[in-house]
C-alpha cells in the first residue's frame, strides 16, 4: 500500500487529536528487526500506515503500547513537536 506524505500527516494528526497514541513520550521507545516476539507470533502492524513490519516500539505506563514505522515515527515526533 502505498501512501503519500499528505495521508500519512492527516493521520497522525487525527490519532492525535484522538489522543491515540498518548501525547506524551512513551517510557520506551524500542527499536528492533525482530518485533515479533515481544506480543505475538506476527510481524506487528504499524499504527500509523496500517502495514506489517514496524519496527519501532513504543510503551507507556499503563500498558499501551504502539508500534511504528521509523518513518511514521520520524513523522509523529515532528507532528507532535
Amino acid at each position: 500500500m502505498v501512501v503519500s506524505y499528505e495521508e500519512l500527516q492527516a493521520r497522525i494528526r487525527a490519532l492525535i487529536a484522538s489522543g491515540d497514541p498518548p501525547n506524551e513520550r512513551p517510557q520506551v521507545h524500542e527499536v528492533s528487526e525482530r518485533l515479533g516476539g515481544f506480543r505475538s507470533k506476527q510481524r506487528p502492524t504499524c499504527l500509523i500506515y496500517g502495514e506489517p513490519d514496524a519496527i519501532l516500539a513504543c510503551f507507556w505506563i499503563g500498558g499501551r503500547a504502539a508500534y511504528l514505522h521509523a518513518a511514521c515515527d520520524a513523522l509523529w515526533k515532528q507532528e507532535r513537536g
